[in-house]
């Protein structure tokens, strides 16, 4: 019974698991708050409460840009100087970056400053697509760190799963040797029963044969006294 529970929970392991791998993210863009103003950004959308982790992800992918990232508290932003973008410009690009939870869902705001403008769509259309795979790479990047942390949680929650069954088995066999217990001690007292009944129905019929013997006696004392008088 134990070890079916733990092909439950593992089987269940393993679901959740594979939802989590199965989840996509989307890339989109719109004009986002930073902390030089309101300029467009590519808006990356991940499934999951995992601010933490996602900020920590982004501060090790943007070192493959070689620009010097900054983490502003104030502004819950964080910015990397003169990235090296190969392709999206002649020159070094900054990155500013803000992620931010929402509902159920985490939002990772990837703004490119070209130097004059940022990056858009509609102003740079042959550059946007370098842009979207910087913020493609990262959603597969973060995605693999995401989907390692759903993996450690739910083998740390299969681990505590495993201790719950294990306290429930041992204290259903613990019920199971005293209800064993119980059924010896009644078939003993059973058995006690029977042996008292036994030696009471004995001792009743000693009592019962003395009782009629000196009955006899009485009699025979009684009719030894009438003969004495009769002399």
């Amino acid at each position: 019974m134990l070890k079916q529970i733990y092909l439950f929970l593992f089987s269940a392991l393993i679901f959740n698991t594979t939802l989590v791998a199965q989840n996509d993210f989307t890339i989109r863009e719109e004009t986002t708050a930073l902390s030089s103003g309101s300029f467009n950004a590519l808006v990356l959308e991940l499934d999951g409460k995992n601010q933490k982790l996602v900020a920590k992800a982004w501060k090790k992918f943007a070192k493959r840009y070689k620009g010097k990232t900054k983490y502003n508290r104030k502004s819950n932003e964080y910015f990397s100087d003169e990235a090296t973008v190969q392709n999206l410009s002649d020159n070094t690009v900054d990155i500013y970056t803000k992620i931010s939870e929402q509902e159920e869902k985490t939002f990772v705001y990837v703004a490119f400053n070209l130097g004059v403008t940022y990056l858009s769509s509609a102003q740079f259309p042959e550059r946007y697509p370098i842009g979207q795979k910087v913020v493609t790479d990262f959603g597969y990047y973060v995605s693999a760190d995401l989907l390692a942390a759903q993996i450690k949680a739910e083998e740390k929650q299969l681990r505590r799963e495993k201790r719950d069954v294990k306290k429930i088995e041992n204290k259903r066999k613990k019920y199971e040797r005293k209800i064993e217990k119980a059924k010896r001690d009644i078939e003993k007292n059973e058995k006690q029963l029977e042996q008292s009944k036994d030696s009471l129905l004995k001792e009743s019929q000693e009592v019962e044969t003395m009782e009629n013997s000196l009955s006899e006696q009485k009699e025979a004392l009684k009719q030894a006294k009438k003969l004495v008088k009769k002399r």
